[in-house]
């Protein structure tokens, strides 16, 4: 073998393209024609300065039927599988990323951190994605991109990086069947998405807070993370002053919150409520503005508030061109047909988030 190895890496300077798809097929059948076993490391070694040398001058094609080659071969030569998953064309790249396990973690952080979406969607599928690796897809990743992460039950995903998946989320319809349905978001992450998914999400939801055991839920309401916000409206001091003399005076109750809306003070109303129904301003916010009415009849019943507020809060919330009164029984269905315990699960968790918020106040 050395002396074969010796006669190609002579034929690696030939200059002729030609000449070189044929060096390189030769030596690829020759590694295959042995196993690890049979090879010292020196022979690895030729093996892979060969291959990696010559590869990166050749066509695209030529490159491809390399990664094709190697891609599924554990003892795959380290160099040249690291090129390949370099590979500035995903047409080479991506099966290399996608399977080959003779790639080590630091060299998929280093592509996802240099390469393009097509290289970082690559390797989201992998069968396997270890957390540093997800972190990496996760801070440079398109919505595309983590949605394929976030399907995918073979990555392991920190929690930071799942806080940063349900916040995408909020904006990112594409991510929330992958999260809702993906078996290890924690439990209090989950529920912090049932204020803007669909409604056959919003089941699923339930459903999973149904099987959590005391004891799991218990742990999950120890996850406490503090949300600081740098999108507060910009009347928020002044209304949520106005809240406070109200409320030393008494005033904040259904026929405070209706006024508010009423009158245009959203920012005002929304404070209130959400001191009503002890969540954080950003919960009752985005239950507000969410346009299903599920989410508004959820935090109303678990906070108390009756059928005759939650119709009329819906009804104001819609302003011109939404429901008239005519629509009253309907909106009272959806407030009757919330299950008041599933309600109140739901609501545990972003109580949770409140006192998390005021902690860090």
């Amino acid at each position: 073998m050395p002396s074969t190895l010796q006669s190609l890496t002579a034929l690696a300077a030939e200059k002729s393209s030609d000449k070189r798809r044929v060096l390189l097929r030769e030596v690829t059948d020759l590694f295959f024609e042995t196993s690890d076993q049979d090879r010292s490391a020196q022979e690895s070694e030729d093996f892979d300065v060969i291959l990696s040398s010559v590869s990166q001058e050749m066509a695209e094609e030529v490159r491809i039927e390399l990664a094709e080659r190697f891609a599924d071969t554990p003892d795959a030569p380290y160099r040249l599988v690291r090129q390949l998953a370099s590979d500035e064309q995903i047409s080479v790249a991506g099966k290399v990323l996608r399977k080959s396990f003779a790639l080590k973690d630091h060299d998929l952080v280093t592509i996802a951190h240099s390469r393009g979406q097509e290289h970082l969607l690559a390797i989201a599928g992998r069968e396997y994605v270890p957390e540093a690796v997800s972190d990496a897809v996760v801070q440079r990743g398109d919505d595309e991109t983590l949605a394929r992460l976030a399907s995918n039950e073979g990555a392991a995903i920190s929690r930071k990086s799942m806080e940063t998946l349900v916040d995408r989320a909020q904006d990112a319809t594409i991510l929330h069947g992958p999260l809702v349905q993906r078996a290890s978001l924690p439990p209090d992450l989950l529920n912090e998405m049932y204020a803007f998914v669909e409604d056959r999400l919003k089941q699923k939801i339930l459903e999973r807070n149904e099987a959590l055991s005391e004891s799991e839920l218990e742990g999950a309401l120890k996850n406490r993370r503090a949300r600081p916000d740098d999108s507060l409206p910009a009347d928020y001091e002044d209304a949520r002053k106005f809240v406070r003399n109200a409320r030393l005076r008494k005033q904040v109750d259904a026929s405070f919150l209706a006024r508010q809306l009423r009158d245009g003070e959203e920012t005002r109303f929304l404070i209130a409520f959400a001191d009503t129904a002890q969540i954080d301003f950003n919960a009752a916010r985005s239950v507000f503005r969410n346009p299903s009415q599920e989410p508004l009849a959820l935090v109303c019943k678990a906070a108390g508030l009756d059928r005759s507020l939650f119709v009329t809060l819906a009804l104001l919330r819609a302003g011109e061109g939404g429901p008239d009164l005519g629509h009253a029984q309907s909106l009272g269905k959806v407030y009757d047909e919330t299950p008041r315990e599933a309600a109140e699960r739901v609501m545990r968790f972003w109580k949770v988030r409140k006192a998390a918020e005021t902690e860090a106040a």
